[in-house]
């Protein structure tokens, strides 16, 4: 049987190994580079939204470079993301507040929480019973209960964007 006719010949097999064992070498170099390649990756994302708004700029102002519309793109949107925090921080910090007191209020009674459903509340008012809230809610305890609190929001954040890293990565 001549060479050109057999099923799977000795440079196919070397094909594909060659080309698993690139694929893996690729895969292991961007899982150990990703730490890296995220801030590139997220900076190439804000670039590429961010590029209709630097040309808008620079055919409103007649100019033919792009370094006083990258300027002036840069510094409206930090001036809007610092207006929104101005905005959006205070109110958190009073929802905070209030969810503390309501917390502290239902700990130790039966009465009804406005606005809140029973099979809502009731959870919240077996776990206030079986801790002492106001030791967690000292400022010493309040680490070790946002430690435990936010374990699944950060695994799941966690996973999220290791997702978006390899997304941004093959892109």
């Amino acid at each position: 049987m001549p060479t050109s006719q057999r099923p799977y010949t000795f440079d196919r097999v070397v094909r594909i190994l060659a080309g698993a064992l690139l694929l893996a070498g690729a895969i292991w170099l961007i899982n150990s580079l990703r730490n890296v390649l995220l801030p590139f990756c997220v900076a190439c994302l804000i670039a590429y939204l961010l590029e209709p708004i630097v040309e808008l700029l620079q055919k409103i102002l007649h100019i033919k470079g792009r370094i006083i519309p990258t300027l002036l793109t840069i510094t409206a949107v930090t001036a809007i993301i610092i207006l929104l925090g101005h905005i959006f921080v205070p109110s958190i910090i009073d929802e905070v507040q209030q969810l503390e007191q309501m917390l502290r209020h239902t700990a130790g009674s039966d009465t009804p929480v406005p606005f809140v459903p029973e099979n809502i509340i009731e959870p919240v008012r077996k776990w206030a019973a079986s801790i002492d809230l106001n030791d967690i809610l000292n400022d010493s305890h309040l680490q070790a209960l946002l430690n435990r609190g936010t374990t699944f929001v950060a695994a799941t954040i966690g996973f999220l964007l290791h997702t978006l890293e390899w997304l941004l990565t093959f892109v």
